[in-house]
């Protein structure tokens, strides 16, 4: 997958409510994402998936698949 100019891919960590030794882990594209006045980032609608992980405990390995799925992008 090739990231356009204009459009953003991010890293979602997300902690389990139910489980808390795991964490959902994402990584996502999106062709409209700006910078609102205070420099804050704000992804919006569609998103694209990259990878999905399912949640899992092992932070390193999901943050090394996480990341090998980024520097794809644009290979």
């Amino acid at each position: 997958m090739i990231l356009n100019p204009g459009e953003a891919a991010v890293l979602i960590v997300r902690r389990s409510k139910t489980e808390p030794q795991k964490y959902f882990f994402a990584v996502r594209t999106s062709m409209n994402s700006t910078f609102d006045t205070g420099k804050d980032f704000e992804i919006g609608s569609p998103q694209r998936a990259v990878k999905e992980l399912q949640e899992r405990a092992d932070v390193d390995q999901a943050l090394h698949e996480a990341f090998e799925a980024i520097k794809n992008l644009n290979s």
